[in-house]
């Protein structure tokens, strides 16, 4: 059985959707814990640019990264 099939049975996302999650989950820690740039956050995730990072994280959060980090880095510093 290959990797793909293996992950695909134990959580039912392909490799590639996998990737991308954990891309946008360290993408949406950054948004929340740095001021860096969202170009900056989309390179240091694996995003070729920041299109694509904002394009991937509307279809996840249904917000732009800026809209996310706006609304939610507030709570996240005081909680942290």
């Amino acid at each position: 059985m290959t990797l793909n099939k293996q992950l695909k049975q134990s959580n039912g996302m392909s490799i590639g959707a996998y990737l991308n999650f954990i891309r946008l989950m360290h993408a949406r820690e950054l948004l929340l814990s740095t001021d860096k740039p969202i170009e900056w956050v989309a390179t240091d995730c694996g995003f070729s640019n920041s299109r694509i990072l904002n394009r991937n994280f509307k279809a996840w959060k249904n917000k732009t990264p800026t809209q996310y980090r706006n609304e939610y880095s507030e709570y996240y510093i005081a909680t942290n």
